[in-house]
């Protein structure tokens, strides 16, 4: 499988929206088919998604994020994951990206796993918007990406971050979500 060093690419530490929002864009500029790639938000009703592997957390210990944004992409026909903040591979075969990332469903308690909604890459390219608004307030403005926060060329087409985390709300930009909660 193809390589590819994170550092190479945009990031900025709590802004995984923006920085898959980043990885996106320059895959596609760098030749990669925009259908082979969509974007998983993972959020649930209570925002609190229980994750393991992720870099934040102490080793072999989980953590409880709001939401996570990460990217699947099919490249040289396998199925991988990239996620900025895992211990795992970048990019991570998604069979062993959610295999280690997600705790099973009877580990924790229901309201815990996450929900994902799966979106076009390049409706989200074309549509996601952030003030970064959310995160004022929970981390000093110093630590806020260096590059100018992301709105869509056509104010008429954006989806606001909130809009994305809500699992309930239906959006025309061909997304759908896919429930991995119980019942």
């Amino acid at each position: 499988m193809k390589t590819f060093d994170p550092a190479s690419f945009p990031y900025a530490p709590r802004f995984c929206e923006e920085n898959i929002w980043h990885l996106a864009r320059s895959l596609i500029e760098q030749g990669q088919e925009a259908t082979d790639l969509q974007i998983l938000f993972l959020s649930n009703e209570t925002m609190q998604v229980v994750m393991a592997e992720q870099r934040e957390a102490q080793p072999g210990r989980l953590i409880l994020w709001d939401y996570h944004v990460v990217l699947l992409a099919d490249i040289d026909d396998e199925s991988v994951i990239f996620d900025f903040d895992t211990r795992l591979d970048f990019p991570c075969q998604s069979e062993r990206y959610f295999e280690k990332s997600l705790p099973p469903a009877g580990l924790v308690p229901g309201r815990y796993l996450p929900s994902i909604r799966i979106i076009p890459a390049e409706s989200y390219l074309e549509r996601f918007y952030s003030d970064r608004s959310h995160m004022i307030g929970h981390l000093p403005e110093a630590l806020f990406p260096e590059w100018p926060p992301i709105h869509p060329e056509k104010n008429s087409l954006a989806i606001a971050i909130d809009q994305y985390w809500d699992v309930h709300q239906e959006l025309m930009d061909g997304s759908v979500v896919v429930c991995l909660q119980p019942g």
